[in-house]
């Protein structure tokens, strides 16, 4: 029965679902951006995350530096979704709605599969640093350090991205073109470059993700379909806000325990029985 399970393991339950809620509070921000800019639902949003932690492996290959593989995995896949969407997107735009869906399906499908013809089935993970290594012990729990860093450092993220969307005057006009993007068209702004600046941002907090997720991203060349499902629920909101927490912390407890759930029915089917393995 669920009362006859332990506190401190319910306690340690919730805080793994907090911390995989965080990554998942990552891409939903980024997929609220996009969907109230473009109108788009980005199905190739955790595509763009699985190339944040491929980014990461190949940054700290070349450079060495954990923090560096973080920062240019933000900055290259931030750049090459704005790309994307200055390419492939724009010239869509006005036209019958399901073309940008189908494009980002399509890159949903097409992307994983020349990651796996680039770097192969096998997975990539990166050491993290040692000062992000071990744990903090709280009364009986265990916490991994590595897993609060990342919530603390989410929070921090959602408050700034908040700051910047309420104070800065690009996030103003970014709020603004969500809104009502014909009338700061008619101010004089360049809407078009703010979908594209937005897109941006939106894909660079998807590589951010992917970047704390490393080892569950580019550990597995099928793991790419993971970070959009339980996302959608927590973009629904068209401004991201640290309140969609929540959906995405139960999200999080529930992709982690069909992880586990996986893992547990492999292990099962791995047991001989009479006639042969299950």
């Amino acid at each position: 029965m669920f009362f006859d399970v332990p506190w401190n393991v319910l306690a340690l339950q919730l805080f793994f679902g907090l911390a995989l809620g965080a990554v998942y509070v990552l891409l939903a921000s980024g997929l609220s951006i996009i969907y109230g800019l473009l109108d788009v639902v980005n199905f190739a949003h955790g595509t763009f995350a699985m190339l944040g932690a491929y980014a990461v492996y190949l940054a700290v290959s070349l450079s060495g530096n954990f923090w560096v593989g973080i920062v240019s995995a933000i900055v290259i896949i931030g750049l090459i979704g704005g790309m994307v969407e200055w390419i492939f997107l724009k010239p869509l735009y006005g036209k019958d709605p399901l073309l940008p869906l189908l494009l980002t399906f399509g890159m949903s499908v097409a992307v994983p599969d020349l990651i796996k013809i680039i770097f192969g089935l096998i997975g990539k993970p990166v050491n993290y640093p040692e000062s992000l290594g071990g744990a903090t012990l709280v009364g009986p729990l265990i916490l991994p350090n590595y897993r609060l860093f990342i919530i603390l450092f989410t929070l921090a993220i959602m408050i700034s991205l908040w700051i910047f969307l309420k104070k800065s005057d690009l996030g103003m006009i970014i709020r603004a073109s969500t809104r009502d993007s014909l009338m700061v068209q008619v101010l004089g702004v360049n809407v078009s470059r703010i979908w594209t600046i937005g897109f941006a941002i939106g894909i660079g907090l998807a590589a951010l993700a992917g970047a704390w997720e490393e080892r569950s991203w580019a550990g597995s060349s099928s793991a790419w379909w993971w970070p959009s499902p339980p996302s959608l629920p927590a973009s629904m909101r068209r401004s991201p806000c640290i309140f969609a927490w929540p959906s995405s912390f139960w999200c999080g407890r529930g992709a982690s325990l069909a992880r586990s759930g996986e893992s547990r029915w492999k292990e099962a089917k791995a047991i001989p029985g009479p006639f042969g393995p299950c």
